[in-house]
């Protein structure tokens, strides 16, 4: 493997092509760490990264190549990867339109059943009176 400097560089790029606003935010956000220590940590010239750090940005960056991550070989993203910006960003919004769709329905549904319990709760208050 090359110097971890530049391992912990490639990390940066990486913050930097998904527009995460700060390291902190890159471990904290990104990588559910309780704190941005595990990356700090790399910055430093002999410091090696854990197979949980590789593992956690490979499942959580699918796009990164990892030959580049590990060894700067290559391209920062897949072969595969085809997608423009702006089409991940449309696909995005479909998934989000889709969620939100989904929760609405979800949301309609416990209301019906809410009321329904709450007419069940007030019967129940009668007879118990």
């Amino acid at each position: 493997m090359k110097e971890n400097s530049n391992l912990f560089q490639r990390i940066c790029q990486i913050i930097d092509y998904y527009e995460i606003k700060s390291l902190n935010a890159f471990a904290l956000d990104h990588l559910k760490y309780t704190s941005s220590e595990k990356i700090n940590r790399l910055k430093k010239q002999n410091a090696n990264p854990s197979f949980d750090i590789l593992c956690d940005i490979a499942t959580r960056f699918e796009q990164i190549d990892m030959n580049w991550l590990l060894l700067g070989v290559g391209n920062m993203l897949k072969d595969d990867t085809i997608n423009s910006e702006s089409e991940m960003k449309s696909d995005i919004k479909i998934v989000d339109q889709v969620s939100f769709n989904y929760l609405l329905d979800r949301y309609e549904k416990l209301a019906i059943e809410n009321s329904k319990l709450t007419v069940e709760l007030n019967v129940m208050k009668n007879e118990w009176s």
